[in-house]
């Protein structure tokens, strides 16, 4: 069984001294304060670091991208860089948690909630990572060919593909309570880099390269999504990826409640005078947005075949409880 996100507990907390430390304020997706953390000084010379910018100002990223591009230039620009991110990821955590006691306590014990919360510690230095890739190959992006930054991420576009029926426009989803905000986005990239590891997600990506490549040059250099979308190679790389992320909800309410605090934790905030405003991922449609994203697995488990082949490979006890966890998030798409 794939091994779930770690429960260790990453030795972050740091000693405060007087002048060498300040104050960071964060806040809930609604505005609320929910407290403050203490973050290092910039070194002499340093680029201040915003406060928790990335959460409150969507846009922040496109500042630090372009900063990064001319920091870089000069041998300025890591620390910075990785500086912001370890604010980043304090910031994200103080969210996770916030948004885990609000919105679970009838369904998991104080002991749960924290055991997620030292889960989720443990894996800020992968976020971070995420982070600072996210603003270089921003950055990167500026002064590359739309063609090229277009083939990247693959893997993510497939699985997206699976559920994007689900998103709205910003200004409908207010009327549409079961549909999904792309602002959440963010959360899912965190979600599977969480649940499938770096060194998996980039094989699944290079995979996922491999079935474009090979339709590419059936058609002459031409892509079409569509295509690519109904291929049986993607359809089993899809199969694969969906297995291992379900195998992540063998304690289903739990790593449910999980996975909302995650997507509401990385939401992109909204402009206050948008209808969006205030717009969270709830139960509700996180389960929606699963039973979408299992889709291949829950048709193979389905087809008597394929579902052999599976208990062939993973055994019938481990097919018995993928067929479970997709049964429970088989609903109405």
């Amino acid at each position: 069984m794939s091994k779930e996100p770690s429960d260790t507990n990453g030795s972050r907390d740091r000693a405060h001294e007087g002048d060498k430390s300040s104050h960071v304020d964060f806040f809930d997706p609604h505005g609320k304060d929910i407290g403050r953390r203490i973050s290092p000084r910039a070194a002499p010379g340093a680029a201040p670091p915003k406060s928790n910018s990335a959460i409150s100002d969507g846009h922040d990223i496109r500042d630090q991208g372009s900063a990064t591009l001319n920091e870089r230039s000069a041998g300025r620009s890591t620390q910075s860089i990785h500086q912001h991110a370890e604010e980043l990821g304090e910031a994200l955590y103080a969210k996770f948690m916030h948004i885990l006691k609000k919105q679970a306590p009838e369904k998991l014990t104080e002991a749960d909630i924290n055991a997620m919360g030292q889960e989720f510690r443990a894996q800020l230095v992968t976020i971070e990572a995420v982070f600072v890739k996210a603003v270089e190959d921003y950055a990167r992006g500026q002064v590359q060919p739309r063609e090229e930054k277009n083939r990247t991420n693959h893997f993510q576009r497939l699985l997206i593909h699976n559920f994007e029926h689900r998103f709205a426009n910003e200004t409908d989803l207010p009327e549409q309570s079961e549909k999904l905000s792309r602002r959440m986005l963010p959360g899912f990239f965190n979600m599977l880099q969480l649940m499938l590891g770096e060194r998996r997600l980039a094989q699944f990506e290079k995979n996922a390269k491999d079935v474009v490549s090979k339709l590419r040059d059936k058609n002459s250099g031409t892509v079409d999504w569509s295509e690519v979308y109904r291929s049986p190679d993607a359809r089993k790389l899809c199969i694969q990826a969906e297995i291992e992320i379900a195998r992540h909800f063998t304690e289903m309410e739990k790593r449910l409640n999980w996975m909302v605090a995650i997507l509401n934790a990385h939401l992109i905030p909204a402009d206050k005078r948008t209808h969006s405003h205030g717009w969270v991922m709830n139960t509700r449609n996180a389960e929606l947005m699963l039973s979408a994203l299992l889709r291949d697995l829950r048709a193979a488990l389905s087809n008597q075949k394929a579902r052999a082949k599976m208990e062939d490979k993973l055994g019938q006890q481990s097919v018995t409880l993928l067929h479970t966890i997709a049964q429970r998030f088989s609903l109405p798409t």
